[in-house]
């Protein structure tokens, strides 16, 4: 999809449904009933994903990728690393990774292959000091409420349902508070 050079990337959203389209790889972003998206941060968490498919289990080994992965697959979606910022950041800490950790060949580990990208713990075997200086990329435990909302929505009919609620409440409550700002006689 191409659009036009002068488009706001930052406000630019699109249907929920045009997330279902494509390959398996897929983040959770429209999985809670969302009824829009932002194309840009779905491919970046999209991306993360399938890094944390291939490369979560080496957290052990290489701590910066908790950090890093976890930016990449936030469900805070204003926080989530745009590509250049993940680009920049990879290429920060890097330099930083002794090359024999970087040659070394490791084996899978099929507990985080088979693990969701938004359920592994990427950070249980990193050291104290490490997380405590980068907790702020820290991705939470998944919310009840999320947990809920990705459930209803996993029925085929309620994909559809639960987005045209959530789209009916916000138009609701954006409608009120534009016309609670019309001055009246």
């Amino acid at each position: 999809m191409t659009l036009p050079p002068d488009t706001d990337r930052t406000r630019y959203r699109l249907p929920y449904r045009l997330s279902w389209i494509g390959s398996e790889w897929r983040t959770h972003d429209t999985s809670q009933g969302e009824f829009n998206y932002d194309p840009f941060a779905f491919d970046v968490g999209m991306l993360g994903a399938v890094f944390c498919t291939e490369y979560q289990h080496l957290c052990r080994r290489i701590p910066m990728l908790a950090p890093f992965l976890d930016r990449m697959t936030t469900r805070n979606i204003p926080k989530r690393f745009t590509a250049a910022e993940a680009l920049e950041f990879f290429e920060r800490f890097l330099p930083r990774i002794p090359t024999t950790d970087l040659h070394a060949r490791y084996a899978r580990d099929p507990e985080a292959r088979e693990s969701d990208y938004d359920v592994y713990d990427r950070w249980k075997d990193l050291p104290p000091d490490f997380i405590e200086e980068w907790k702020d990329y820290k991705e939470p435990r998944i919310p009840l409420r999320t947990i809920l909302l990705r459930w209803l929505c996993s029925f085929e009919r309620m994909a559809f349902i639960v987005p045209a609620v959530c789209l009916f409440f916000y138009r609701l409550t954006h409608f009120r508070s534009r016309t609670s700002a019309l001055p009246y006689p």
